[in-house]
């Protein structure tokens, strides 16, 4: 019976883990080095690297508590401040889609790279690259 209990526990966590990485929402790369981001004046939880950073939806509403985020993009390390900033770009969400407008770069950072997911305007999965200068 523990042998049957382990096994079913252990599909459970493996199914929710495939379900959590093909989860709609927001994804960050970094080709850039490592990266910080603030939105609303609030850190990020994580640095964004050459690993994706996959945040399914409700998880960016419930860290920035918003729907609605204007979001800038610092060299990890470095205090935020206009000399330093690599971009900066809104997004606004529901629990399900996701818009991504005026992505602006700064200090001669190349554009990033967005590819989407789903039908617009609104869609399930964003994925953003940040690129090199």
């Amino acid at each position: 019976m523990r042998k049957k209990l382990l096994a079913i526990g252990v599909g459970a966590v493996l199914a929710a883990s495939a379900s959590a990485a093909n989860a709609a929402g927001l994804t960050l790369t970094s080709n850039a080095g490592a990266i910080r981001v603030y939105c609303n004046g609030t850190k990020g939880p994580d640095k964004i690297t050459s690993s994706p950073l996959n945040l399914p939806w409700i998880l960016v509403i419930g860290i920035f508590n918003s729907t609605s985020l204007q979001c800038q993009f610092y060299p990890a390390g470095d205090s935020p401040s206009s000399a330093d900033e690599i971009g900066s770009a809104n997004l606004n969400m529901t629990l399900m889609t996701g818009q991504i407008s005026n992505v602006q770069t700064y200090n001669g950072y190349a554009m990033p790279t967005i590819a989407y997911q789903g039908n617009g305007p609104a869609y399930t999965g964003i994925s953003v690259t940040l690129n090199p200068k």
